[in-house]
């Protein structure tokens, strides 16, 4: 299951999470740490660029505090009316452009069950690859400001180094009750 929402996040929610991350003037308002490998199960690791913990917890309960970065998994389970229960893993980062973009490395993001809601923070090149078990490409997401990529976390994947503009996304690791059409 990999599936693509456009419209789910109103404009200025959208615009309000991004502000949130780059500051209205363009500056990075969370605590971003460099990382040097982003496709770590137990730390945040990429090829290269900037992570941010939103929260690790096995059992987070999300009737205690719901941080503006949870908002559109919390949207999206009203959109497809589905309960969560509960957050495994969420973080977001920011790629900086670099002259070498392509293709980081294939990963799942964690080695048990759980679905993943990737959303996209900005307009970007960096497209998120999605593969089947013999490493074959079957779908590429572009990333695109409010857009939400929900998708079974044992799908392999991985995302793109951007050339152009910042590529920043929120992902989170969840699991439900339920099947989600």
């Amino acid at each position: 299951m990999i599936k693509v929402y456009d419209n789910i996040i109103p404009s200025n929610l959208s615009k309000n999470i991004k502000n949130h991350i780059f500051g209205e003037d363009g500056l990075q308002r969370m605590p971003f740490y460099f990382v040097s490998d982003l496709t770590s199960k137990t730390d945040i690791n990429l090829d290269y660029g900037f992570g941010s913990n939103l929260l690790i917890n096995e059992n987070y309960d999300v009737s205690k505090g719901k941080s503006m970065l949870l908002t559109p998994l919390l949207l999206l389970s009203i959109y497809k009316n589905f309960f969560i229960n509960n957050i495994i893993l969420a973080r977001t980062y920011i790629q900086l452009p670099t002259l070498n973009p392509g293709p980081q490395i294939k990963h799942t993001d964690l080695d048990y069950p759980h679905l993943v809601c990737l959303y996209y923070v900005n307009d970007s090149d960096g497209d998120t690859i999605f593969f089947d078990d013999n490493d074959n490409e079957i779908k590429r997401i572009s990333p695109k400001e409010g857009r939400i990529a929900l998708f079974n976390g044992n799908i392999k994947h991985c995302g793109s180094k951007p050339s152009t503009f910042p590529r920043s996304v929120i992902n989170i690791c969840f699991n439900t009750w339920q099947n989600i059409k």
